[in-house]
């Protein structure tokens, strides 16, 4: 079964549609959509804000972590190279 489309449906539908979005257009407008809801807003904003500084305190501690060690372990094979050449020298 086919729907024939004929000017008339064509200005129905239209009207229709026109409805439909001043049904929209007043749903937005209603109050709920008035006052924005500044403690979800805040709320949200400090979340985001706390998970970041979480992350970037993690990733600081390891890197600072590895620089350390990788530092400490430099140092150690210096003292090793100069142990082994003073040796050498006074020996």
């Amino acid at each position: 079964m086919t729907i024939a489309y004929t000017p008339s449906t064509k200005k129905s539908a239209g009207f229709q549609m026109k409805n439909f979005k001043l049904c929209l257009i007043d749903s937005f407008a209603s109050h709920k959509f008035k006052h924005t809801p500044y403690y979800l807003i805040a709320l949200l904003t400090i979340n985001m804000l706390l998970v970041a500084s979480v992350s970037i305190g993690l990733l600081y501690n390891i890197g600072f972590e590895r620089q350390k060690n990788c530092l400490v372990d430099l140092v150690e094979a210096q003292s090793i190279m100069i142990d082994i050449i003073a040796h050498q020298v006074f020996c």
